[in-house]
């Protein structure tokens, strides 16, 4: 299999040390810790133009990952990454980010080609419909200060364990 097991991953934080890593046996990925604001994105794209699109701050997780509460914001560094991204690479699909601004870059470091929670910024629209149904439809992209929580999420979260940022 290319993917180690689950058994085989850790995730330290910044200053914590590594733990002893047997190479020999298991294969392992190692990426900086970079501090900054986190940011999702969300795009559909058809033949490398984006059609619709959100980017979200990592508000509040239950996980530390798992989005429950979304507000669409604009920032104009993950938008233009999108919108080369889409066009270098001839992008048809669906396709989510995620994103940290360290203030002097914003870096990309993890990618999922498929639906993610940005779709429920798209919820009260027929937007999402149109841009994977509609070929010769226009680019939509959320509107900046849409919010949306999910229930089912916040049912789940914990306060004393949150990563409420704001």
């Amino acid at each position: 299999s290319l993917w180690p097991s689950p058994m085989c991953c850790h995730f330290c934080e910044p200053g914590e040390e590594w733990p002893e890593l047997d190479f020999s046996k298991e294969q392992y990925i190692a990426q900086d810790w970079i501090t900054g604001t986190e940011y999702c994105s969300y795009m559909v794209c058809r033949n490398g133009e984006i059609k619709v699109a959100c980017i979200y701050p990592v508000i509040d997780t239950i996980d530390g990952s798992s989005c429950v509460y979304f507000k669409s914001v604009e920032h104009q560094k993950i938008k233009e990454f999108l919108v080369k991204f889409a066009a270098t690479y001839n992008l048809t699909g669906q396709f989510a980010f995620d994103h940290v601004d360290a203030g002097d870059h914003t870096y990309v470091f993890e990618c999922n080609p498929r639906a993610t929670s940005g779709i429920h910024l798209f919820h009260h629209t027929n937007w999402l419909t149109d841009a994977i149904t509609d070929p010769m439809g226009p680019r939509r992209d959320a509107v900046v200060g849409w919010t949306r929580q999910l229930m089912p999420g916040m049912l789940m979260w914990d306060h004393k364990e949150s990563n409420a940022h704001e």
